[in-house]
């Protein structure tokens, strides 16, 4: 299972690196800090950095928002709470940084979206039982059906 999100902030990758490498102290261990990518593993997911690409270029033209960096989870299910703590952690993320962003389940299915100040959530298409740990971001949202978004 896997998660991306994509970031349209001013900030240079740079300064999106060091924003991340900030926010997983004692959390995880970084891998790989390159000018072109960075690697973070934590025990719930490990979290791969990049700027633009192509897949980046069509997201930013489906969601019609100028994307410009992907981050891609990789999420290790046998944590328990790994939803609360990739929650938490992309809370911290957006509180940090400006810029609007879409969070999708899998690279197909959104689940969240800032567009300005506004997050909308909407965990209508997971295939989960339980809600999905909003919550745990920590910053105001409304959930909503991202289709209409």
């Amino acid at each position: 299972m896997f998660y991306n999100l994509y970031l349209g902030t001013g900030s240079s990758f740079e300064e999106l690196s060091a924003t991340l490498v900030t926010l997983h102290a004692g959390e995880g261990d970084v891998i790989r800090n390159t000018a072109e990518e960075l690697v973070i593993s934590f025990d719930w997911a490990t979290m791969t950095a990049k700027e633009g690409g192509q897949g980046l270029i069509f997201k930013s033209e489906d969601y019609g928002m100028p994307l410009r960096f992907s981050l891609w989870f990789d999420i290790l299910p046998n944590q328990p709470d790994w939803a609360e703590k990739f929650m938490a952690f992309t809370g911290r993320l957006l509180s940090r940084i400006g810029g609007d962003c879409i969070l999708e389940s899998n690279g197909d299915t959104p689940i969240l979206t800032r567009t300005g100040s506004r997050i909308v959530v909407d965990d209508k298409k997971l295939k989960g039982t339980a809600k999905f740990p909003f919550h745990a971001l920590k910053l105001s949202f409304v959930e909503g059906d991202l289709e209409k978004v």
